[in-house]
């Protein structure tokens, strides 16, 4: 993995047929079916299937009820033509998961909330998962596709939940107040920060 540049330094899962299958009962899209109109993730353009991001996800040690978070974020972000991610800036892909899905998935959402947080594994898994995606299909490897210079201070992307059962009474989550979604609606948004800011 390390020599074919497909694993991101640390350990990566082998993503055995079965693991993968396994991840794939995490959804009820076709393996081969392709995320987006075209799947298409940039600058290399490689084509994202719902296989290729179950195999991303056995990669980063995911289980299948990550799945859905992942494709939703990955479904945002094909089809774009954005080199945010290819600059030499410090730009780092996140993604802020509202609703239950997150405490059922154990998505941290407090305390350490960036991770690593064994009780909550998701995010680590999710976020590698991610950046499995951005640099296996999309060609974000350092030095080639991206030129960033700060990679090393996080592995994968940013990812948590909102601590919506801890806002104040009278707030809205972000969702509800930038989208327009129902409070206890499940949904994920992907954000890059870059230079210092959001």
């Amino acid at each position: 993995f390390l020599r074919n540049t497909w694993g991101d330094g640390t350990t990566v899962t082998p993503p055995t047929g079965a693991r993968v299958d396994w991840i794939l009962s995490g959804t009820d899209h076709g393996r081969e079916e392709v995320l987006g109109s075209n799947g298409k993730v940039m600058p290399k353009g490689g084509v994202l299937t719902y296989e290729t991001l179950a195999t991303c996800l056995a990669m980063a040690g995911g289980r299948p009820e990550y799945l859905p978070v992942l494709a939703a974020v990955c479904r945002s972000i094909v089809d774009r033509e954005n080199d945010t991610l290819t600059s030499s800036m410090s730009a780092y892909p996140g993604i802020l998961v509202n609703g239950p899905l997150a405490k059922l998935i154990r998505l941290s959402s407090g305390f350490g909330l960036f991770g690593p947080d064994p009780a909550r594994p998701a995010g680590t898994a999710i976020g590698r998962a991610l950046w499995f995606v951005l640099q296996n299909v999309g060609g974000l490897v350092p030095g080639g596709g991206t030129i960033a210079q700060y990679g090393e201070m996080r592995h994968g992307c940013l990812c948590f939940a909102e601590n919506e059962g801890a806002l104040p009474a009278g707030w809205t989550g972000y969702a509800e107040e930038y989208h327009g979604r129902s409070k206890g609606t499940n949904s994920a948004t992907y954000f890059l920060v870059r230079g210092g800011g959001v």
